[in-house]
Formats: structure tokens, sequence, C-alpha cells
């Protein structure tokens, strides 16, 4: 496995973003926990005008147990908020951009260009994350070193209410 990119080196990445909004003191914090305990992971979000199903994506990230988590935001240019939105929350986000992309996958690769851990998460603006999912990940991961993946339980919900589930 290669070493993930330090700080410097995903932020030489950003430079041709020009856009990224980095929290330089979370960034170092998480770099710094990153190499004395577990490993660093980053979680990719992307969004376009996602104002009403973002936050509940921003919480679940923001309350997960585990640590170090980097969120790091892709939003492809939206005009519904979403961009005040992700200004008023920087504080707990390890970088954000918005500026037009070219799709999804796009908006994933700027993402995946700016993250720094080990184990790389993604997670869309209208979904979330269960209580200690990325703890369950990570341990997963460590105790199966041979996989290159991990996925978890995955449910459709209408409304407030599961619909379908499928298992992992």
């Amino acid at each position: 496995m290669t070493a993930p990119p330090t700080l410097a080196e995903a932020q030489a990445r950003a430079a041709q973003l020009p856009d990224v909004r980095w929290s330089r003191a979370l960034a170092d914090r998480l770099q710094g926990e990153a190499q004395r305990e577990r490993p660093l992971v980053s979680v990719i979000t992307v969004v376009r005008d996602g104002v009403e199903t973002l936050p509940r994506c921003l919480d679940s990230v923001q309350a997960q147990g585990y640590g170090p988590v980097e969120h790091l935001v892709v939003d492809g240019g939206s005009t519904d908020g979403t961009v005040d939105l992700l200004a008023e929350r920087a504080e707990h986000l390890t970088a954000w951009l918005s500026a037009p992309d070219r799709g999804i996958s796009d908006a994933f690769n700027r993402g995946l260009g700016l993250a720094r851990g080990e184990i790389i998460g993604i997670l869309n603006a209208d979904d979330w994350y269960e209580p200690d999912t990325v703890a369950r990940v990570v341990d997963a991961l460590g105790d199966h070193p041979e996989a290159g993946i991990a996925c978890g339980r995955l449910r459709y919900w209408r409304g407030d209410r599961p619909d379908v589930e499928f298992p992992s």
C-alpha cells in the first residue's frame, strides 16, 4: 500500500482547484492524530443544490465516534444556498470547494485528489452514516487486510422509515 499524500502534496494538487477552502488547523491536527494512532479516514461528499439534505450528511460524519476523520466536500456550483451552508460549517470540514464540474465522476475525482486518508469513504449529500460506521469499516479492514474495499448494509428510506434493506 502506498503512503497517503501529505498535506503539502494534497495542497499542491489542490492548487489546480483555486476554489478549495482548507481548514489548515483541522487538517494539521488530523494528520498528527493519524501519524500517532489510527489510520486517517477521508470522507468525500459531492453535492449540487443539496441544501435540504446536506445537513444530515454533514452531521452524520461529524458525529462519528472514530477519529481521525477528514471530511472533504466538493460542490458542483450550487445555487440553492448550499455554498452558504458549507461556509457556515467550514470549521468542521477539512476542505471544501464550489465550482462547476463535469458531473459526479469529475466531482469524486476532485475529492480523491484532495484526500489524504489511508481509507477513503464516499458519501453522497443525500445519504448519511449510521453511528460508528467509520469505526466498523476501519475494524473490518484491519481484521481483513487482504480486502481492498468494504461495504456495509444498504438501506433505502421512504420518508422517515426504512423501505428496503440489503444485507452486507
